[in-house]
């Protein structure tokens, strides 16, 4: 279960991150349509699903290419850069 959070809550009380990466929610969003192409007998399998996954998987191959570029830059972890 996922918690809304608003742009205003997106830090604790200390600055530490709140709730939930994109990154794990996209890959929550894969699993559950994994399991509804193969660990549910492959009842609900259709192509939407699979292209789904295969989106979702781009997606997080977009964000670990902006994190590596942001280590590299020094501004990871930082509102600095683009």
């Amino acid at each position: 279960m996922f918690q809304e959070i608003t742009s205003e809550h997106w830090t604790d009380q200390n600055g530490n991150p709140a709730g939930a990466f994109v990154e794990g929610i996209i890959q929550a969003a894969m699993d559950r349509l994994n399991f509804y192409q193969q660990g549910s007998e492959g009842k609900f399998a259709c192509i939407e699903n699979a292209l789904a996954i295969e989106h979702l998987q781009i997606a997080l191959c977009e964000l670990q290419a902006r994190t590596d570029r942001r280590i590299q830059a020094g501004t990871e972890g930082t509102h600095e850069g683009v």
